[in-house]
């Protein structure tokens, strides 16, 4: 991409599809959604072939995120695509964060668990939603709280 053009085609998409890798990591937050969201449920469980086969490959998401913080420092793409690929793996990152309380999420009510999984959820559906709107559109998806920032600092100007 030249500097003040909006990034071409191959670019968006791919800035796109890198937030592949947080949805595959956090779908399975958003189950108390798909259950109670009428119509959603059975678009929700189409993706459950590929969320499976993903995780049934050993080490995947392990090895999906040591490529993408590769990529993040790699000057032959735009950085466009850079930051994308550094937001995507710091909201990947925010999505282990329901694992390390899962165990002791049994001694909480079952509402205050639906109630933190769906915020994990929504949180990542709006992050994942409002990037791909602007990158479809050329637009660097700079707005998220916190992850837009943090990404920005990392891949540096």
């Amino acid at each position: 991409m030249r500097e003040g053009l909006s990034p071409e085609a191959a670019d968006r998409a791919l800035a796109s599809a890198v937030y592949l890798l947080p949805f595959l990591d956090g779908f399975q937050y958003g189950a108390y959604v798909y259950s109670t969201v009428p119509g959603l449920g059975p678009i929700a469980y189409s993706f459950v072939p590929l969320v499976n086969t993903f995780q049934s490959i050993p080490f995947a998401g392990l090895i999906l995120f040591f490529s993408l913080s590769y990529f993040a420092r790699s000057t032959n793409l735009s950085r466009f695509v850079r930051f994308n690929i550094q937001q995507a793996i710091l909201l990947d990152i925010v999505m282990i964060i329901p694992g390390f309380v899962q165990g002791a999420s049994k001694m909480f009510p079952q509402e205050l668990n639906a109630m933190g999984s769906n915020f994990f959820f929504y949180a990542m559906a709006l992050t994942i939603g409002y990037s791909t709107f602007c990158n479809v559109q050329g637009k660097t998806p700079d707005k998220v709280p916190v992850l837009s920032e943090a990404a920005s600092m990392q891949i540096g100007p």
